[in-house]
């Protein structure tokens, strides 16, 4: 792994390296464009736009024209972590930006932005600095705070409650743990949270922009895509792990959700 709190690059050619997967990705496209897939879904970036990955190993597919500028940070996470000024708006932000994680800056924001990164790389090269850690924190907040900024504009401010805040946090960490391999009903999810079905579902809506339900099939079909093209195990093996009825039903919900049926994924 990098000892580096801050990496910076000029391109992709890193993404998804081993010693940088516990860092987060933030790459300013400066001119030209860069089709992508991230976690199954295709985007673009062109100039002024801003590209912010968790999750590294949902990156793929990418392809850039000519005239493609980027600038690339890799910041690590219990850096950024520690850096992140409000819990109740980071935990509305990692999951728009799990949906999309790219974000149409404004010449103004373009400009903060670039501001943003410049100072950052330039105190992460400050070893003499007696206070070198703290500065740059202090860095990485005024950048975290422009992102936020960013997506109120574009999604509409929300004041999140420190209760809603930490049920949808509550949900997440359940999903995170893999429960929803065995489980992809909001009512399991209710009941160990101790709420109401309903009531887990319009909070997520608050907060996130959406269901409870996406986000129980958000994390089903990105582990069932990832499954199946590792090839490690068979069709019906990966039906059994998610604890599908049968092979039949696997294959229909693998249809319905990702657009085509598990061998077509496979044979890619």
């Amino acid at each position: 792994m990098s000892n580096h709190t801050v990496v910076a690059d000029s391109n992709f050619n890193r993404i998804g390296n081993e010693e940088l997967k516990d860092y987060a990705v933030y790459a300013l496209c400066k001119a030209g464009c860069c089709t992508f897939t991230y976690n199954t879904v295709q985007f673009e970036i062109k100039a002024n736009d801003l590209l912010v990955i968790r999750e590294q190993q949902l990156m793929q597919h990418i392809e850039t024209d000519i005239a493609f500028d980027v600038l690339v940070l890799y910041i690590h996470f219990p850096f950024v972590e520690k850096s992140t000024p409000d819990v109740n708006f980071d935990v509305r932000s990692e999951l728009l930006l799990t949906a999309n994680p790219a974000l149409q800056l404004n010449q103004k924001e373009f400009e903060r932005a670039t501001d943003d990164m410049h100072v950052i790389i330039e105190r992460s090269d400050d070893h003499e600095h007696h206070f070198q850690k703290d500065v740059l924190s202090t860095c990485c907040l005024l950048f975290l705070l422009d992102i936020f900024d960013v997506q109120n504009r574009i999604y509409g401010s929300s004041h999140v409650s420190v209760r809603s805040s930490h049920l949808v946090t509550a949900f997440m960490e359940m999903l995170k743990s893999g429960e929803y391999k065995q489980h992809r009903e909001v009512s399991y999810y209710a009941d160990k949270l101790f709420v109401t079905s309903k009531h887990l579902s319009a909070v997520c809506r608050m907060v996130t922009g959406r269901t409870a339900n996406y986000w129980i099939n958000h994390f089903v079909k990105l582990a069932i895509h990832q499954q199946l093209r590792s090839e490690r195990l068979s069709v019906v093996e990966v039906s059994e792990m998610f604890n599908f009825s049968s092979p039949a039903h696997f294959s229909r919900y693998v249809q319905a959700q990702l657009g085509e049926p598990p061998t077509a994924i496979r044979e890619k």
